[in-house]
């Protein structure tokens, strides 16, 4: 585990910068709810109802082009 624990913080700091797990955020012009994290990449898993003739299902987003 020691190893582990320097990148603890690493990561930490990371997840600091991605919109909180089930909070709303704006992309594209759509309403979504983030679902998921991919730390170390910097993107988040989005997921989107069906509307106005858009499919529904989710998407991983670059957390850089997220409106919150």
């Amino acid at each position: 585990m020691c190893c582990l624990s320097f990148e603890e913080a690493g990561y930490k700091k990371l997840a600091e910068k991605l919109p909180p797990l089930d909070s709303e955020i704006k992309f594209e012009g759509r309403k979504g709810r983030v679902v998921a994290h991919h730390i170390l990449k910097q993107t988040v898993s989005v997921y989107f109802e069906a509307a106005n003739g858009e499919p529904g299902g989710a998407v991983e987003v670059e957390a850089n082009r997220i409106k919150n």
